[in-house]
């Protein structure tokens, strides 16, 4: 009725993208109590893994014959921002120098629709761009509340969203490009097989619903060297708010910044 495993060690090597990435899950720990082939056991879980200098950890029930009805909660503290930086190279010329994340919340799973709630922040961020290694973004502290996904439905919905002390860089190149389109990667052209196919799996993406997001001593700054004139300007001290951001509806969001 009891399976423990302690102590195991992953190592994850993907080659499939320009910069190969690898991910090490160490420490790998579970534990499964009450376990049977019996219909509708409810079976009691543990475990436990590191992460790139992060750690998981996560508690449930669920049935296991069928599997239904699982029921848990989750905690991720220390993990670095850095473990997504292969999942960001294909649209991003970026680098993620900096950053931590910690969340945690539940899980639930009824009639294969499975959602997710909790909270998250990430403090201490810092985004360079790739080729000059100049800082665009940083935050010392982001904070994501009330935080509710869909799996089955494909929504994901947060309350508010906060940034404390947020930083970014804005520049317009006098060749009229600007940093967007720097850092942005272009899509390689698609066979007409696989946009039908492409255009098929957006229709069906994740619709999104952020009620509220707040800066609370934030900067920046901005250039312009496209003019007769070139033009910069720092902004300190922004406080202010945007209001719901809803990608199902064409609603304009409110936005009231101060600095």
């Amino acid at each position: 009725e009891l399976l423990s495993v302690n102590g195991v060690n992953l190592h994850y090597r993907d080659e499939s993208t320009t910069t190969p990435s690898q991910i090490e899950i160490e420490n790998i720990a579970v534990d499964v109590k009450n376990i049977s082939t019996k219909a509708q056991q409810i079976v009691d879980a543990t475990g436990s893994f590191n992460l790139q200098g992060g750690k998981f950890e996560s508690s449930a029930t669920l049935q296991i014959n069928p599997v239904a009805n699982a029921e848990g909660s989750y905690k991720i503290t220390q993990l670095p921002a850095k473990a997504v930086q292969s999942f960001v190279e294909p649209y991003a010329r970026v680098d993620i120098a900096s950053g931590e994340l910690a969340a945690e919340g539940k899980i639930t799973s009824k009639d294969d629709a499975i959602k997710i709630q909790g909270t998250a922040q990430i403090d201490n961020f810092q985004l360079l761009e790739k080729s000059s290694g100049h800082t665009i973004l940083t935050w010392s502290q982001l904070k994501l509340s009330r935080i509710i996904a869909d799996l089955k439905e494909q929504k994901i919905n947060i309350g508010r969203m906060r940034f404390d002390k947020a930083f970014a860089d804005f520049n317009i190149f006098n060749d009229g490009t600007h940093t967007l389109t720097r850092i942005l990667k272009t899509p390689e052209p698609a066979t007409p097989e696989a946009a039908t196919a492409e255009t098929t799996e957006t229709s069906k993406g994740f619709s999104y619903l952020i009620g509220r997001i707040d800066f609370e001593n934030a900067s920046g700054k901005f250039s312009d060297a496209s003019l007769p004139l070139p033009f910069s300007a720092d902004v300190a001290k922004i406080n202010g708010s945007i209001s719901t951001l809803d990608s199902t509806s064409h609603s304009p969001a409110s936005v009231k910044l101060e600095g």
